[in-house]
């Protein structure tokens, strides 16, 4: 048996990184491989019992960023325990692990989740990214967008990415009628109201504002609107602030961070995400197992895009053709009954076929 240590971009609470990781992880073969868990903050992590149950460790280091030197001297301390390091990255700045990784002749996996930044990350990314480059055992990632963010064009038209989706059960992602009863009850949602909804953080990748701002134009059309962010991030106050603004609090729901988001979109009439950039949007991927009609932007990574009959790629500079496109769907509604998808289109992210598909990475390390 094999000890993986996974270093996340920050901690093992809820996000994409986070519960994927946590689905390959309930999942693996734990007489071959077990987990352990690089993370930055002293409170407990959402995830941290069950990493426990499951076997696995938690080691808390300092925030690199605030304290790089300190993270250094104990990534050192602790790295040099295990011959596979797994970092999940989301622009170049895991440079320095994979460097100290190296240096402690501990393989490095570096796994790509993301295709684009921020403005001062993506500078960071653009200086780091080609020193990063001669640190890397094997490369993952979930689409061509996030393996181009990360890796260099060389790995790629050489093909040294190996492509990844990622995984969860897709069984519970079905639509189901009593989920959506009961969920749309305790949420205080109508039978006769439309209910929208977008599942991600509440940050600027996602842009939680310009969802809004499509809102409000709905509203003026149709008062039998609702709009659900499920989820939370660091643009929720001022997007509380906007929502106090225009005297609508009473028409949109927060629920926070869930553990049955696949649940609450059973309750949606419509999934919404006018996302800034994504390494692959499984999200996206998730409303189309539930049958949902999906609005997203029109720079969403093909791979997420499953079947086309439900998604509507749409520009973020033109704000009228998502209110345009909303307003059809409400007032071309079908009722429940036509939810139901066919589970083998979706295979490849099926927890089962994805986890396989990792543990082949950590067996074919361990046979070097």
């Amino acid at each position: 048996m094999i000890r993986v240590l996974q270093c996340v971009p920050g901690n093992m609470d809820m996000g994409g990184i986070e519960t994927f990781l946590m689905n390959v992880y309930r999942k693996v073969d734990k007489n071959k491989v077990q987990f352990d868990f690089l993370v930055h903050k002293k409170e407990k992590n959402f995830w941290e019992d069950e990493i426990i149950k499951l076997g696995g460790n938690i080691y808390r280091l300092p925030n690199k960023s605030k304290n790089f030197f300190e993270y250094r001297k104990q990534f050192l301390a602790l790295v040099k325990n295990y011959r596979i390091i797994h970092i999940h990255s989301v622009y170049a700045f895991s440079y320095f692990e994979a460097k100290w990784a190296k240096k402690e002749n501990v393989k490095v996996i570096l796994h790509s989740h993301n295709s684009n930044a921020t403005f001062k990350r993506k500078i960071v990314h653009l200086l780091l990214k080609r020193f990063q480059e001669r640190c890397i055992d094997y490369r993952v990632a979930p689409s061509f967008q996030a393996a181009n963010w990360m890796f260099s064009s060389r790995s790629i038209k050489e093909k040294k990415v190996k492509y990844i989706n990622n995984g969860f059960n897709i069984n519970d992602f079905l639509f189901n009628y009593q989920k959506r009863m009961s969920e749309r009850k305790r949420w205080n949602i109508k039978n006769d109201e439309f209910l929208i909804g977008c599942v991600g953080r509440i940050d600027k990748q996602k842009d939680p504002l310009y969802t809004f701002e499509v809102f409000q134009k709905v509203l003026k059309l149709h008062n039998n609107v609702k709009l659900m962010y499920v989820g939370k991030g660091s643009l929720k106050e001022e997007l509380e602030k906007e929502i106090k603004k225009r005297n609508c609090k009473d028409k949109v729901v927060f629920t926070g961070n869930v553990a049955n988001a696949n649940e609450l979109l059973s309750a949606f009439d419509l999934f919404i995400l006018p996302t800034r950039y994504e390494g692959l949007g499984i999200s996206i991927v998730e409303a189309q197992i539930n049958g949902l009609r999906t609005l997203v932007s029109d720079n969403v990574p093909e791979e997420a895009i499953v079947k086309k009959d439900l998604v509507q790629l749409l520009s973020k500079l033109d704000l009228n053709s998502w209110v345009s496109e909303v307003d059809h769907e409400i007032v071309n509604y079908e009722r429940i009954g036509k939810r139901r998808q066919n589970i083998d289109e979706f295979a490849s992210y099926d927890i089962k076929n994805v986890t396989r598909q990792i543990e082949k990475v950590y067996d074919m390390i361990r046979k070097v």
